[in-house]
């Protein structure tokens, strides 16, 4: 429990700039432990929602990970079943199993049978390059999304299905930008089909999503789009920038006391879906008068426009997942401090 209490107690502390502060770990949490009774009692300075949860899905490290988080990057520090033997950064991870493990779920142990002695967890480029590993024989599993979904399903391999958010869309509403103006924001949902737009993104597979929390097993299960979302309709979309004084010149590019209706979209392009996606969402902004640059590229460099703080007016929309089962993850990316003091980035 000690061991619990202090891994709580690392992430609330400000010093150790855990991300996982403000989500898994309320903001100035405190954790408490009783060895005795095997018990951790955590504290907050305010009501906070779904602490249970937050906190029980917090990942613990053991202690010497603690002391020195910066060990465990390239050996393993607890006692799992598996051992990291070996880190080739970007290409892959090897684990050897450990002898005499034995306190596994339904007790299963080292010697098992069906348990691997050396797994390899490898980094593929793309969603296409993995199915392609998992058809020939490469790999054992991998995740399989988008268009390739169809060929490996296919082939009748065993799987497990669940549902993965795709083109959740954020706009920067730092004074500077454009997409600070509501009208603008509104405008551009009006302009572009989103229900084109699933089926783009998603490669024919996917549904229009009724919550920003998708992640099962969800906390929460209810619809917080309808009602909230205008409809697909361009003209109304031209009315709409027209009355905020977003007006059209004789090329149709729309302008605002001199400043142009310039907008920079950003998102992950490593699939064709999701660049397909976003060519289609730029024809129509640029149908409704914006000048549309878009930047495609994977999810460090997604992250790295958008939360390092480098130049927080960088973008204006970002196609970014924040993947969770619980509505309260999301506060700490709309409220409190904008990078890099904070996460807010919208």
């Amino acid at each position: 429990s000690q061991t619990v209490a202090d891994n709580i107690n690392f992430v609330a502390n400000p010093d150790n700039g855990s991300q996982l502060r403000g989500s898994s770990v309320p903001t100035g949490a405190t954790a408490t432990a009783d060895p005795a009774a095997r018990t951790v009692t955590v504290t907050t300075a305010a009501p906070s929602p779904f602490l249970l949860l937050n906190v029980g899905r917090l990942p613990i490290l053991c202690e010497a990970g603690l002391k020195d988080p910066t060990a465990s990057n390239k050996k393993s520090l607890g006692t799992g079943m598996f051992e990291v033997t070996e880190v080739a950064a970007n290409d892959h991870y090897t684990f050897q199993r450990r002898d005499g493990y034995n306190w596994g779920p339904d007790g299963t142990a080292s010697d098992t049978p069906g348990v691997p002695k050396t797994v390899i967890a490898a980094m593929a480029p793309n969603v296409s390059t993995a199915a392609n590993q998992l058809l020939s024989g490469e790999l054992n599993a991998a995740p399989i999304a988008g268009p390739d979904k169809d060929r490996v399903a296919a082939a009748n391999l065993d799987s497990v299905g669940r549902p993965v958010p795709a083109g959740q869309m954020y706009f920067n509403q730092i004074a500077s930008n454009p997409t600070s103006d509501p009208a603008v924001r509104k405008a551009l949902i009006q302009a572009v089909n989103l229900d084109d737009l699933t089926q783009v993104i998603t490669a024919g597979n996917g549904v229009r999503a009724t919550s920003l929390v998708a992640v099962e097993p969800r906390a929460c299960v209810y619809d917080s789009v309808a009602g909230n979302i205008p409809d697909f309709d361009l003209t109304a979309a031209k009315a709409t920038l027209d009355g905020a004084g977003w007006t059209a010149g004789a090329d149709g590019k729309r302008s605002k006391d001199g400043k142009p209706l310039n907008l920079r979209l950003v998102y992950d392009g490593t699939d064709d879906p999701r660049n397909a996606a976003a060519e289609l969402a730029q024809s129509a902004w640029s149908e409704l008068g914006a000048n549309v640059e878009v930047t495609g590229g994977d999810s460090n460099k997604i992250i790295d426009v958008i939360l390092s703080g480098k130049d927080n007016s960088a973008w204006d929309i970002a196609w970014v997942q924040i993947n969770s089962s619980l509505p309260s993850t999301f506060t700490a990316y709309f409220a409190g401090p904008v990078p890099a003091a904070g996460k807010n980035f919208g």
